[in-house]
């Protein structure tokens, strides 16, 4: 039988565990007769765990997803102070200089789409929801100049973004030989 105990951020969306009450967990594991992995679980909300720092609390910032002032105040409510665009798988995908600065998102056979949100719109809604801006640039693409070219896009409109990553996930893209 193992014996563990950690912190999850996963836990503050329990009941009484509110932002700046992380739960801390014990319990333990054990292979049952079928050799399933069974576990038990006790979860004290009354003891706090570690600080977590401010910065792990975030969203993407998806460009299919609605970035009016009510999600904004929403946004602030939940503790989140990172946005990540354009979030998410659609990062390997985008491009975000087409169709003047609308952005297009490209499906492997060459079609694409339009996004509802664009650039302009993410860094309107990070001043609105007093988010920093993460922002990833594409790796499928790869080209360093189009990257370039996008950061300083955010500092002429006074947004500069100090949180870059390039591409997302790409041990799971296709398009990596990783």
């Amino acid at each position: 039988m193992k014996s563990w105990s950690a912190v999850s951020l996963a836990l503050l969306m329990i009941p009484g565990a509110g932002w700046g009450q992380e739960a801390v967990i014990e319990g333990s594991e054990s292979h049952g007769p079928s050799g399933t992995l069974s576990a038990n679980i006790t979860i004290d909300v009354s003891t706090r765990g570690p600080a977590i720092a401010p910065g792990l609390f975030g969203q993407n910032g998806a460009v299919w997803m609605s970035m009016n002032h009510t999600i904004a105040g929403l946004t602030n409510e939940s503790g989140a102070t990172i946005l990540r665009w354009p979030g998410g798988e659609t990062t390997d995908y985008y491009d975000w200089e087409a169709d003047g600065g609308q952005g297009r998102v490209y499906r492997d056979d060459g079609t694409y789409w339009s996004p509802i949100y664009d650039t302009d719109t993410f860094i309107d809604f990070c001043r609105k929801s007093s988010c920093t801006p993460m922002v990833s640039a594409n790796a499928v693409i790869a080209d360093p100049q189009k990257a370039a070219r996008w950061a300083q896009y955010f500092v002429n409109k006074s947004l500069p973004v100090r949180l870059w990553q390039v591409g997302n996930e790409p041990v799971f893209d296709k398009h990596w030989n990783v």
